[in-house]
Order: structure tokens, then sequence, then C-alpha cells
């Protein structure tokens, strides 16, 4: 396990532990432990677990959307050019701190990839209902092209979602693609 991954899940437990009067750890992604707590007179007992989303064990969800990107991106993929400028000018003049974390520079990358590389002409004109992380419903639902959501990348995901039993209930297939 990555110090990342580790470091992360501490903080999961972290919260646990303020909220519930618990001694259960999460030790890793899927695993779960049993919670419970009263209000009032009332005890619920439940099940909490927990899902770190990233590729190859780095990023986060705005670099798996980077990586599951179904259509050509070709304004957001020059956003890599644009940041290397930067880079360069800000050591021509001695800032030695950092313009742009990967994190930022990712989300950076989503936001254009959704703006200018999948919106059309008409949509443009109502870009910030139609063309923005803002309004991140209306592109789930409505641009659904977008992203591969058949991506081998998210397998681990539907996997995990399929721990909990949800796709019988509510008649969603969430078995990975080979």
């Amino acid at each position: 396990m990555t110090v990342k991954k580790k470091n992360r899940i501490g903080l999961i437990n972290q919260a646990v532990k303020l909220v519930f009067d618990s001694q259960m750890q999460i030790d890793d992604v899927g695993q779960f432990i049993e919670i419970s707590t009263k209000i009032g007179v009332d005890s619920y007992d439940f099940k909490i677990s927990c899902f770190l989303v990233g590729v190859e064990n780095s990023g986060e969800l705005e670099t798996l959307m980077k990586a599951i990107k179904a259509k050509t991106s070709i304004y957001a993929d020059c956003l890599s050019e644009w940041r290397r400028c930067l880079e360069e000018h800000h050591e021509a003049i001695g800032v030695k701190n950092e313009i742009l974390s990967d994190k930022e520079f990712d989300k950076f990358w989503v936001n254009n990839y959704i703006r200018f590389d999948t919106c059309s002409s008409k949509e443009k004109r109502q870009a910030f209902k139609k063309c923005s992380m803002v309004n991140f419903d209306y592109i789930i639902e409505n641009k659904k092209d977008i992203f591969n959501f058949d991506h081998p990348l998210l397998n681990p995901f539907k996997d995990y979602l399929n721990s909990f039993n949800i796709a019988d209930t509510h008649n969603i297939s969430l078995k990975p693609t080979a």
C-alpha cells in the first residue's frame, strides 16, 4: 500500500473515530467495518467502507476522468504545452514554487475537455449550463458519450459497488468488462 493511500485511509479512520464511538478501523479500500451509534434511545448498526479513486495509485477523480475520456481532446491536450511554458517562464525569472499541482491541472484539463472539446456550437451559447463542471449533473445526463464508462480503469470501482449488492435492487449493470 502506498503512503498516500495509507494516509487517506488514516484520515477516514480519524473522521470515523470522531463521529462514532468505535475502535474498528478500515485497513484497506473495500473492507467493511461494523459501526453503531445511538441517537436518543435508538441504536443503529451499519457497515461502512471506502474506495479511493485514482489511476495506478495516483491522482483522484479528475485523473480518472481524464483517462476515460471518449472524445478527441485537442483543446484539453494542448494544456500540457501551456503548463510547460509557464514552468519555463517561472524558471527563467527564478520562481521556484509549483505553478499548478497535478490535481489542479487535471481539473483544468477536464473543464477544458468538457467546454471546448465536447460542446456543440448550439450548446456553447449556453456554455455555463451545458458545458461546465458547475452543472455536472447536466453533463452526465445529456453527454454520456464523452466518457468511456466501459473503460477497464473503472473495473475496480464497479467491483466495489457490486460489493453493496445494489445492482439487483436497482436493475443496474455494474459488471466489469473483460
